[in-house]
């Protein structure tokens, strides 16, 4: 942003009506931008949530008086499984969403993020030595940009003018087991609660120079259409699957698949005592992606094998990402070790298409090969991400999504 042209630049706090229970289980919970007459930049906005955490003994009913935080924690991104869906909406048009977006976004994370210590107070924790996100009393506040939340956040950088803004977050149906892990003695003897006491969607809003502020005025007044590019984050998963292969046949999108990230996970779901956080690799021996059937990603066949140590070549696709997503380099936020024992997401690059999908609709199929017989109690997590766009005119109070 031009910083000559800002004359001021303020923080604003939105809540949710107070008739809304953030606790109800599946219950929605929107957050809107009441005055419209605004002008504020989403990219560097965040979302703030407080609340408390309890262990009640099961033997007597009373309350743990301090919690020991070497043995309760969230796992990695974990305050963020307390939520089904995530979407953003301009106008009243959903603009942008999330599915399980503690899954979704801590796989884009693992592949974007270098340095989680930045996020650390965003519930980031895949280096174990970093403290905890709960306190002994096992009160917690959890600051997450936006911009690791929703494509459309990270992606789009520019102002939104003077039209109606609004988050919606939906609780999961689940209890808190999935977002937490804690020490199996603890567990087996405590009942765990986790109640939120605040959501705050936390926007920055701008003063203009006279200049400026002259310039957009007449802009909006002549009803102009803003453009807006941004990249979709679809999630997607798969589970009761046996046997050593398999296809799935992703439903038929007019979106262009431009990355696909597939993450694995065995024997973790509603498990307290288990990191919910981290991911398997599944003894895994091949993946590959088809766009209409003809055309692969890779090409050639992957043969990983985690007996033998050749998991090399995904660890490379994995590093890549940044400089194809971003168009930089950077470190990776892992090292080979913790990619292949405890975050190995598989990074299949589709960005660069041939003429013959370019402009059609898309069916993607994706090939699984694993070793031994997939198990029953294992889930296939992907995220396919998406080129997208969208546009909104002020004067008219409208928006077109393409």
């Amino acid at each position: 942003m031009e910083q000559n042209i800002i004359e001021s630049e303020d923080y604003i706090d939105y809540k949710p009506p107070i008739s809304v229970d953030i606790n109800q289980l599946g219950g929605t919970i929107p957050i809107s931008l009441y005055n419209e007459d605004i002008k504020t930049c989403p990219h560097r906005s965040f979302l703030i949530i407080n609340g408390k955490l309890t262990l009640k003994k099961n033997s007597d009913g009373t309350l743990l008086s301090s919690i020991d935080t070497k043995k309760v924690n969230f796992v990695n991104n974990g305050i963020l499984q307390l939520f089904s869906r995530i979407s953003y909406y301009i106008a009243g048009n959903e603009i942008d969403s999330i599915d399980n977006p503690g899954i979704a976004t801590a796989m884009k994370g693992l592949v974007s993020l270098s340095d989680d210590i930045a996020y650390n107070d965003a519930c980031w924790r895949v280096k174990s030595t970093f403290n905890n996100s709960i306190n002994k009393d096992g009160y917690f506040s959890i600051f997450i940009p936006l911009k690791i939340i929703l494509g459309f956040f990270e992606d789009y950088t520019n102002y939104i003018y003077r039209i109606h803004q609004e988050l919606k977050l939906i609780r999961t149906n689940a209890n808190c087991n999935n977002a937490l892990v804690i020490d199996e003695t603890i567990a087996n003897a405590h009942t765990v609660t986790v109640n939120l006491s605040e959501i705050i969607w936390r926007m920055p809003q701008y003063k203009f120079s006279l200049g400026y502020e002259a310039e957009i005025n007449k802009e909006i007044s002549s009803s102009i259409e803003y453009e807006m590019y941004y990249r979709h984050w679809m999630y997607i998963e798969k589970s009761s699957i046996t046997g050593k292969t398999f296809t799935w046949d992703i439903p038929t999108s007019y979106y262009k698949p431009r990355y696909v990230l597939i993450g694995f996970q065995k024997a973790r779901n509603d498990k307290i005592n288990v990191d919910n956080g981290q991911f398997d690799l599944c003894n895994l021996e091949n993946v590959q992606v088809h766009l209409n059937n003809n055309i692969y990603y890779p090409n050639n066949r992957l043969n990983i094998s985690l007996a033998e140590n050749k998991c090399t070549q995904i660890y490379n696709m994995f590093k890549n990402f940044k400089y194809s997503y971003y168009g930089k380099e950077g470190k990776p936020l892992i090292d080979y070790y913790d990619f292949i024992n405890k975050y190995p997401i598989i990074v299949i690059d589709c960005s660069k298409q041939s003429d013959v999908i370019k402009g059609s609709t898309i069916n993607i199929k994706i090939n699984f090969q694993w070793w031994d017989s997939f198990a029953v109690d294992s889930v296939i997590h992907c995220l396919v991400i998406t080129s997208d766009r969208a546009r909104y005119n002020p004067l008219k109070n409208s928006v077109v999504v393409h």
